[in-house]
C-alpha cells in the first residue's frame, strides 16, 4: 500500500534485482498514484531518483537497465543500478536505510562462507530490518518454512516486534521455472 506513504518518501530497493521486474512493477504503480499532469522528463527524474536495484551479474543489470528504460520509453537512461555482491559490497546498507519500500526474490540457497551455513533471505532479513525507517513496506517471496520452520524463529520475532503484518500468499507450487521451493510473498509494514 504505497499509498499509505508520502510521496516524497518513495525509494524503492531491490537488493538482487535481477532483471527489474519488481521495479518495474514499482514504477508501474508510482506511475497510476503520481498527479495526472506529470509527463516526460518529470515524470522519469522521479523515478531515476526512487527506484534502486543492486545485483550481482552484470549481464542482468544491463537487462534490468534496458527494461526500466523501455517501461518508462521516450526518456534515457539513468536508473540506479548497482552491480555488486549485496553481501559484501557496501550499497545495501546506504539504500536501505532510506528505502521506504524494500521488496524482492532472493535465491533461498545457503550462503557458502557463512559460519553457521545462513540462507540468503535469513542473512538479507538480519542486515536491513533493523536499518529500515519506520513506516517503511517489505514485500519479499520467502521459503514457507520462514511462516513455520525453526530455521527463521528469530526472523519472525524481529518481524513480530517491529512490524505490523500486511498480507501473507502462499504461491502454488511450481511457480518459478527454476525452484522447487515452496514459497510465499509476504507484506508488512515497519511500526511508526
Amino acid at each position: 500500500p504505497i499509498e499509505d506513504l508520502p510521496q516524497s518518501t518513495w525509494h524503492v530497493l531491490d537488493p538482487m534485482c535481477g532483471h527489474g521486474i519488481f521495479l518495474i512493477a514499482a514504477m508501474r504503480r508510482m506511475r497510476s498514484l503520481l498527479p495526472s499532469g506529470w509527463f516526460g522528463r518529470q515524470r522519469h527524474n522521479f523515478f531515476s531518483e526512487r527506484l534502486h536495484g543492486i545485483e550481482v551479474d552484470t549481464f542482468s543489470s544491463e537487462v534490468a537497465r534496458l527494461c526500466l528504460t523501455l517501461a518508462d520509453f521516450p526518456e534515457s537512461n539513468g536508473w540506479d543500478l548497482r552491480v555488486e555482491d549485496v553481501f559484501s559490497g557496501q550499497s545495501l546498507d546506504s539504500l536501505s536505510r532510506k528505502a521506504s519500500i524494500f521488496v524482492g526474490n532472493p535465491p533461498f540457497e545457503v550462503m557458502e562462507d557463512a559460519k553457521p551455513e545462513t540462507p540468503k533471505p535469513k542473512q538479507l532479513i538480519r542486515r536491513i530490518l533493523p536499518s529500515l525507517p519506520e513506516g517503511a513496506l517489505f514485500g519479499f517471496v520467502l521459503p514457507h518454512s520462514f511462516l513455520d520452520g525453526s530455521d527463521y524463529r528469530a526472523e519472525r520475532q524481529m518481524f513480530h516486534d517491529s512490524f505490523e503484518v500486511i498480507n501473507v500468499t502462499t504461491l502454488p507450487d511450481r511457480i518459478f521455472k527454476y525452484s522447487d521451493a515452496e514459497t510465499v510473498v509476504f507484506i508488512a509494514k515497519k511500526h511508526t
